[in-house]
């Protein structure tokens, strides 16, 4: 994009943010798309964040267009506070935080005068400490660093058992045994120690799971904390468009996986059509992950 083009592009939003004060409807392409994906996923993927109050709030602001108003997205995040702060507090899972994040970023960008650009640097900023907060984690985390984090969900989390029960790696039987023994280990309330049926043989593939996960996700921190040329700003998209497709064909996380798209829409420089192409098209990929488990029932 020329400086010209750019220029109009700012001064284009400036009017944008001018006009929905004016009128209390907003006529942003950005803005607008990102809030249909985003009430689209409340319908598609409801969690205790999301249902059921703002689950309706959701399907009213998709068959009436209400996201193109003001209040909208400011109801929806009280709805979804008071819910967190009465009932949801301790249960609440990383992506549904980073979904009351989201809701407050599209509340304060219809409430005041923001531009395009800012809306932009905010989904950034939000991607960006995500996974910064998330590799250091893993980086200070012995358990994670030594490859057991994925030993041991190879053995319990069904998103990874299922995979290696068809492939014979593991048997539902051992998988079960694992669970009934966590099960029971959390009923005692005092530290004991029991034993697992784990996925033998692969200790390599688990440190390379580790090191590849550092990697990508540090990778993603970096890239989308640090001011980039615009010239250069495709690769924030090629990063976590890598890591949403090798992550979530491994471990399908719907509603974190497809939030992610979402900022990544929102944060992106691309022309408006690439930028649809891009993130509408990870969205179908990671929900057509939760037909993994089938294709490998039909391969093996």
């Amino acid at each position: 994009m020329s400086r010209r083009q750019h220029a109009k592009q700012t001064f284009t939003s400036q009017r944008n943010a001018d006009e929905q004060n004016a009128t209390g409807e907003i006529d942003n392409p950005r803005y607008l798309f990102a809030s249909f994906l985003t009430s689209l996923l409340i319908i598609a993927v409801p969690t205790s964040a999301f249902e059921p109050a703002t689950t309706v709030f959701a399907i009213a602001g998709i068959g009436l267009s209400l996201y193109k108003y003001k209040w909208y997205w400011p109801t929806v995040f009280v709805v979804a506070l008071i819910r967190f702060v009465f009932s949801a507090m301790f249960t609440y899972d990383n992506h549904e935080w980073l979904f009351l994040y989201w809701l407050l970023a599209l509340s304060i960008f219809v409430m005041g005068k923001h531009t395009e650009r800012q809306f932009q640097l905010v989904s950034r900023l939000l991607i960006g400490l995500t996974f910064l907060f998330a590799t250091a984690w893993k980086v200070l985390s012995p358990e994670f660093r030594s490859g057991a984090f994925f030993e041991f969900a190879a053995a319990t989390e069904s998103r990874l058992t299922d995979a290696f029960s068809m492939m014979g790696l593991i048997s539902k039987a051992d998988v079960n045994a694992n669970l009934h023994a966590i099960t029971a280990m959390k009923s005692v309330n005092t530290p004991a120690t029991f034993g697992l049926t784990e996925v033998s043989g692969l200790d390599g593939f688990w440190m390379f799971l580790t090191v590849a996960t550092i990697i990508i996700e540090g990778a993603i921190a970096i890239t989308f904390l640090a001011p980039l040329p615009r010239a250069k700003t495709w690769i924030r998209d090629a990063v976590l468009g890598t890591f949403a497709v090798g992550t979530y064909l491994l471990m399908p996380v719907l509603g974190f996986g497809q939030l992610l798209c979402i900022l990544g829409y929102a944060s992106s420089d691309l022309e408006e059509k690439k930028r649809k192409y891009v993130y509408v098209g990870l969205l179908v990929f990671i929900q057509a992950t939760t037909l993994r488990d089938t294709v490998l029932s039909w391969l093996t």
